[in-house]
């Protein structure tokens, strides 16, 4: 059962951030990571328009957007999950910052 269920997650092509915020601390543009992760595992998942209000009213009015990554690579060095944030971040910057 739990074999079957890891399945189904992975199928679901959600970013797997367990919100650590290690990767926040040091990066130069304030962006707030684990919450724009969040975010678009919302929209993979519901398909929820109130995933957009999120990433735009509350965890970029204050802090840095997906599209401000400037490739620094700091958050990845301190990544426990050995994310590729800079990568991600491209695709969350695709799915809330298009048009």
């Amino acid at each position: 059962a739990v074999s079957r269920v890891c399945e189904i997650f992975h199928a679901m092509h959600m970013i797997p951030c367990t919100a650590c915020r290690y990767c926040t601390d040091g990066c130069p543009r304030q962006i707030s990571i684990p919450d724009l992760f969040s975010c678009m595992n919302t929209m993979q998942i519901y398909h929820d328009w109130n995933a957009k209000y999120y990433y735009d009213e509350v965890y970029t009015k204050k802090n840095g957007k997906a599209s401000d990554c400037i490739g620094c690579g700091k958050c990845e060095a301190a990544c426990p999950q050995h994310l590729h944030i800079r990568e991600l971040l491209k695709t969350v910057a695709k799915e809330f910052e298009a048009g």
